[in-house]
């Protein structure tokens, strides 16, 4: 990878911000129930953590684009939130229901909707349009979707392995990897364009 100090500093800055705002909700929520923890913890979950999520996206499909270009700044990307909210709520909900209909449905759910947060924030389509572009995507191409999420989940517990300080090179590493994928499909004849 080029730029591999770029890359984990990037996602120190990420881990850093979602650890800061988890912390402060925790903090805020101490050991009860409150009005003002449950908005806290919204806020962060709703608002801090999907920017946060929006920022590693954007950052990725630049980074697949020309890593020389990729800035700090590329981290902050919330131009389609409304978007992003609604359709990672919709898979959220759609993989829920899939797990609790005896896992192999949520297996199936989540390799289908690899792509929409990356189609939403390329594209700035809806939840509903994003969902199908990324169906049509995996459509011819699931069962190397399917080994792919595992090689980035085998990745990333290689990662993990080495006190959680690999995470800061396999999870740029399969964020670019994702991105890169996503780009191969989308540019082939039964990817959505």
């Amino acid at each position: 990878m080029r730029r591999p100090w770029f890359a984990i500093g990037s996602v120190i800055a990420v881990f850093a911000i979602s650890a800061l705002s988890g912390a402060i909700a925790q903090a805020v929520a101490g050991d009860g129930v409150s009005g003002l923890a449950a908005l806290v913890n919204i806020l962060d979950l709703f608002v801090v953590q999907i920017l946060v999520s929006m920022g590693l996206i954007a950052w990725s499909l630049k980074s697949t684009a020309n890593i020389e270009s990729v800035r700090f700044n590329d981290l902050w990307a919330p131009h389609a939130y409304w978007r992003y909210l609604g359709s990672s709520i919709l898979v959220m909900l759609i993989e829920i229901i899939g797990f609790v209909l005896l896992v192999i449905p949520g297996i199936i759910a989540s390799v289908f909707l690899l792509f929409v947060p990356f189609i939403v924030i390329e594209r700035g389509t809806g939840p509903i349009e994003a969902i199908k572009a990324s169906f049509e995507m995996v459509k011819g191409n699931f069962w190397g979707v399917f080994l792919f999420m595992l090689a980035a989940l085998a990745v990333n517990i290689v990662g993990m392995m080495f006190f959680g300080v690999g995470l800061l090179l396999t999870i740029p590493v399969t964020v670019i990897a994702i991105a890169h994928l996503y780009r191969t499909l989308s540019s082939m004849p039964n990817g959505m364009q």
